[in-house]
């Protein structure tokens, strides 16, 4: 009858390099409280390989959290030896500021800024893409055990405690605390 034919191989050639490592980053400030964390996350072929937390204290200026994970994250990837890295994230200004399409007008925001551009520089690729809210949940989670942790240390919070007992203790200590420019818990 009819004889039998092969089919051709395709070959897909590569433009862009494929990105085995992705960061991932979160930071959220508690506007009842004024405390905040970081959550970073990094995979390595969707594959969590590292993640973190980290308290910051009392900061207002809205995006400061999240320049300080996107600077925490790309430190950590560098000291990593990782040369190539995707990173996302659900705040689209930071995502257009480090690529390029806004330019970052914040007085208090511009060193961070700076100091993110200048990590980047350190790769050999990175590449920043916007993603929706339900896809950083890992890090979104982190950044919320950063402040929880906090306040358990400080004995503020635990789970027989009143949810008002929690907020009206944590409104005073955010008002009453003088604290560096940023630390790290």
């Amino acid at each position: 009858m009819f004889p039998k034919m092969m089919r051709a191989q395709k070959k897909y050639i590569k433009i862009f390099p494929e990105y085995v490592y992705k960061l991932k980053f979160n930071g959220y400030n508690q506007n009842n409280t004024g405390l905040s964390g970081c959550g970073i996350v990094i995979y390595k072929n969707d594959i969590e390989v590292w993640a973190n937390s980290y308290f910051i204290e009392d900061k207002k200026i809205d995006n400061y959290a999240e320049y300080i994970a996107l600077i925490l994250g790309l430190h950590k990837a560098y000291f990593m030896n990782i040369s190539h890295i995707m990173v996302e994230s659900d705040n689209l200004p930071i995502i257009n500021h480090m690529k390029g399409l806004h330019s970052c007008d914040s007085e208090g925001l511009m060193e961070l800024y700076c100091r993110a551009k200048e990590l980047e520089s350190r790769f050999d690729n990175v590449s920043f893409t916007h993603i929706f809210k339900n896809d950083n949940k890992r890090a979104c989670e982190l950044s919320n055990v950063a402040i929880k942790n906090y306040l358990l240390d400080l004995h503020l919070f635990s789970f027989e405690t009143p949810i008002i007992y929690y907020f009206q203790l944590s409104k005073n200590l955010s008002k009453s605390s003088s604290s560096p420019k940023f630390s790290i818990k």
